[in-house]
């Protein structure tokens, strides 16, 4: 049924905006990775992003993942994803990052996902 869903949604990219806090404080320069559950199959693609300074980024599939008809549009595809957060300085919790625990599903006119992570 959920697969069903997507097709339905007849949607090949949406827009998304991830927010990303850690002990309540914008984290700034932090990478997003959405990576599709394998169900999904081969054509939905990772999607990635880097927060700005106020801890807010757009996440998009790389622009070599996609077909030539959607080259330079930037978003994710329609399904469920397993959410990476790391960040080059800054030492963020395995259950965020390379152990998981963090999920998300994009929503049809929600373009938005937020993330509170504890460093503790």
């Amino acid at each position: 049924a959920r697969l069903k869903l997507f097709v339905d949604r007849n949607v090949a990219l949406a827009r998304l905006s991830a927010t990303v806090h850690l002990d309540q404080r914008p984290l700034g320069g932090a990478t997003v990775r959405f990576v599709p559950e394998p169900y999904l199959g081969e054509d939905v693609k990772p999607a990635v992003g880097t927060t700005r300074n106020g801890g807010s980024g757009s996440v998009a599939v790389a622009d070599e993942d996609l077909p030539e008809n959607q080259k330079g549009i930037r978003g994710v595809h329609s399904g469920t994803y397993r959410v990476e957060i790391t960040h080059p300085e800054i030492s963020i919790p395995a259950k965020y990052n390379t152990e998981t625990t963090l999920g998300f599903e994009p929503k049809p006119g929600d373009p938005y996902a937020k993330f509170d992570l504890k460093s503790r």
